[in-house]
């Protein structure tokens, strides 16, 4: 009955009718490629798929070799980029040339490698011209027309031009402090004049230019010639022709081209400037071009070349190929399926090629291989409770036949109470107790016969509780039934997390050897692996991790006899005394038969004692009784005392008196029944109210003993005198008083007679 076996599973049936669906092993999963659809049990599902985990496509289900793997290819995904690689799957490192100087007009922020176009501020300028950016080299000076070192050709005005005005005279209202040079005409007002005249020869004037003239009058800006800074080399890019005096940081930094890509296979240390196309790239891939994954790129082989081989890539099908790479769809693979080929059997597969008998040793289970086996049809009953159950039975044909137990016999009686003293003389036995009530009516007989004893056990098994189904716990009960020799009813098991404990808890009727049944079961469950290969079953392969529990037999069906009591010590009296209860009552109903029994003994002896020992036997028994009643006292003598025998006559024998009748003392209801005392009842006060009765029987019959003795004291003899043979006087009885082991006890039902 698994559930995990057949949708006809019962969860109340509580044995299998043989309606379960035929257990048959395989791939129950359709999307496997080595799907079973005659199978009900799931096992060894083949799943295709790229089975390398460092594949883009890797299927972590995967089994066999399905599909071409595709392996990553790290490349520049940028098609801008001088690296740039089609194929790449996965991002690189990309190069992308142009100006990497923050200072120049023209850099670029996303260029990697400097490619030489850096166009910097100090050597150039940037003009538009139809939208379109130009750059220009920068010939820096005066741009202005008025001043002495203006040069047309600049394009670019460094703030150092030279102005001619008044200089000379501070007072004039001409005077500009801003000029370069005085002129030596501006502050007269002169200059006009000056040159209409011509008186003068005119000349530079101002002391920096090359061409100066301090007698000249008046200046003039033509006749000044400066120093013209710039790049005089006529090979640089930034050469000005016009320049007189060479400047060497006025001329570009060489550039020269070359792969400046440190991990390119042509890289040039020399180089400042990557040129297009100047690096040569290394590139990994697979360089094969008969392969699957072949790269036109790739210049450098990295061993992840694939090759499309289609065929059957399962090495547990019959047509396995090892060459195989890829695996069709649907599947060419040929699997051998364990089954019964027996088309007349219960189990018949009809998709089976190997049966139980001619599977390859090894290659299954030994549950597939037991499920693979054919099973026939035998009818009979199932129920293994049932009178006719047929053990080789498969179908249940409703013939099953179960006897109702016989009554339950009634309890045993209870073990009779041990002696609280030494043996005493024989006396009339008490009245039969009556027999124990009969069950209430309508109560229904115990299913199982009478249990004997009780085997225990538990095993810790490895796995988890699910596993443990229904079916799997009937059959593991099924088989220490069988072990024990009972019943499967008779079997409880329990399952519980431990891993998985197991408790098993067998009931062993009566008649059984209860010791062979515990020892047999000991032996199957000795030690772990024993008990593995013991309880693996049919639907489930059992390892058992432990043995916390080892089987224990338990007695349940007769209770022990309790131990001999200890007799007392020699001389002492032992009277426990329990309180309280039930207990207490049955205590002191026993304490007081001995009193009672000890003064029957006492009262005849009564009339042999001499009148002094009529009087203190009472009064010393009253005082004996109202003590504690745990008191530990010696115990006397039970011989007579040694006396010589004397010679004697044959006495006059004087008859006792009559021994007066024996007061009763009824006890209260609850201490005459065997029933416990009332819930609350203080038994302190049940003593009390006891010993208050037992004084004052006492001191009745104390009264009545001592009247008889006094009649008989004052009767004489027939002489007159005590009775004596050859002048020897007859010994009085000795005046000791009686003790307790004197008492027997009288024939009375529910009453003590004292």
């Amino acid at each position: 009955m698994d559930p995990n076996v057949t949708a006809k599973y019962n969860p109340e049936a509580t044995f299998d009718d043989g309606s379960c669906i035929t257990k048959i092993y395989g791939c129950t999963d359709p999307t496997a490629s080595n799907y079973r659809p005659t199978a009900t049990i799931n096992k060894g599902c083949e799943y295709a798929g790229c089975m390398e985990a460092e594949a883009l496509n890797y299927n972590s289900k995967a089994t066999i070799a399905g599909e071409l793997c595709v392996f990553p290819i790290y490349g520049c995904l940028n098609p801008n980029a001088d690296n740039y690689r089609p194929k790449a799957n996965r991002p690189g490192l990309c190069i992308l040339r142009g100006c990497t100087d923050l200072s120049a007009l023209n850099f670029n922020a996303d260029a990697s490698h400097d490619d030489g176009s850096c166009k910097l501020s100090t050597l150039w300028i940037v003009q538009t011209v139809n939208k379109l950016i130009a750059y220009i080299k920068k010939v820096a000076g005066c741009t202005d027309i008025s001043a002495s070192n203006y040069e047309p050709f600049f394009n670019f005005d460094d703030g150092k031009c030279r102005l001619p005005g008044c200089l000379a005279d501070t007072e004039s209202p001409r005077y500009n402090e801003n000029a370069a040079f005085d002129d030596g005409c501006t502050c007269a007002n002169t200059c006009a004049a000056t040159r209409r005249r011509r008186l003068t020869t005119a000349g530079c004037r101002d002391p920096a230019a090359l061409t100066y003239d301090s007698s000249a009058d008046p200046h003039s800006n033509d006749a000044c010639v400066y120093p013209i800074p710039g790049c005089m080399d006529s090979t640089n890019e930034l050469y000005q022709p016009n320049a007189t005096v060479h400047n060497a940081s006025l001329c570009a930094i060489p550039v020269i081209y070359g792969c400046t890509v440190s991990n390119a296979t042509n890289y040039n240390t020399e180089a400042n400037a990557l040129e297009e196309g100047g690096c040569i790239y290394r590139y990994d891939g697979c360089t094969d071009s008969t392969a699957e994954n072949y790269d036109t790129q790739a210049n450098t082989d990295d061993g992840t070349c694939t090759f499309r081989i289609e065929g059957c890539t399962d090495a547990t099908a019959t047509n396995y190929e090892s060459v195989a790479t890829v695996l069709p769809d649907p599947s060419p693979c040929i699997y051998p399926r364990l089954g019964c080929m027996n088309n007349t059997a219960l189990n018949y597969a009809a998709d089976a090629t190997v049966d139980a008998d001619t599977a390859p040793s090894g290659q299954y289970t030994p549950q597939e291989l037991e499920a693979a086996k054919c099973v026939f049809a035998v009818y009979g009953c199932l129920s293994p409770d049932a009178y006719n159950y047929n053990a080789d039975a498969n179908i249940d044909d409703g013939s099953c036949v179960v006897l109702s137990p016989p009554p339950s016999p009634p309890p045993p009686a209870a073990p009779p109470v041990p002696p609280l003293f030494p043996p005493f003389p024989p006396s009339p036995s008490p009245d039969p107790l009556p027999p124990p009530p009969s069950p209430p009516a309508g109560t229904s007989p115990a299913p199982l016969p009478p249990t004997a004893a009780t085997i225990s056990t538990a095993v810790i098994v490895s796995g988890n509780v699910a596993d443990f189904t229904p079916t799997v716990q009937h059959e593991l009960r099924s088989k220490v039934a069988t072990q024990v020799g009972v019943p499967v009813a008779a079997v409880a098991l329990t399952v519980a997390s431990a891993s998985v404990l197991l408790t098993f808890d067998i009931a062993v009727p009566t008649g059984m050897n209860t010791a062979a049944a515990a020892s047999g079961l000991a032996t199957q469950l000795a030690d772990p692996t024993t008990a593995s290969s013991f309880l693996s079953v049919s639907s489930l392969a059992i390892s058992v991790l432990s043995i916390p529990s080892v089987p224990t037999l338990v007695m349940t069906g007769v209770s022990p006899s309790p131990p001999p009591s200890a007799p007392a010590a020699a001389g002492m009296d032992i009277i426990p005394l329990a309180a309280g209860g039930g207990g207490g009552v049955v205590v002191l109903l026993i304490i007081f038969y001995c009193v009672w029994r000890k003064y029957q003994a006492s009262k005849k002896q009564f009339g042999k004692a001499s009148p002094a020992r009529a009087k203190t036997t009472p009064a010393v028994l009253e005082e004996r009784v109202d003590v504690e009643m745990p008191k530990q006292r010696a115990a006397p003598s039970t011989a007579p005392p040694a006396v010589a025998p004397p010679t004697v006559s044959p006495p006059t024998v004087t008859p006792p008196a009559p021994e007066p009748p024996a007061p009763v003392l009824a006890l209260p209801s609850v201490m005459a029944s065997n029933a416990p005392a009332a819930a609350g009842e203080d038994a302190a006060a049940i003593v009390q109210d006891i010993s208050n009765r037992i004084k004052a029987l006492f001191s009745s019959e104390r009264d009545g003993v001592q009247s008889s003795a006094s009649a008989q004291a004052s009767a004489p003899s027939a002489s007159g005198a005590p009775t004596v043979a050859s002048g020897v006087q007859t010994p009085a009885a000795p005046s000791a008083e009686p003790t307790l082991s004197q008492v027997t006890p009288a024939n009375d039902g529910n009453e003590l007679a004292v």
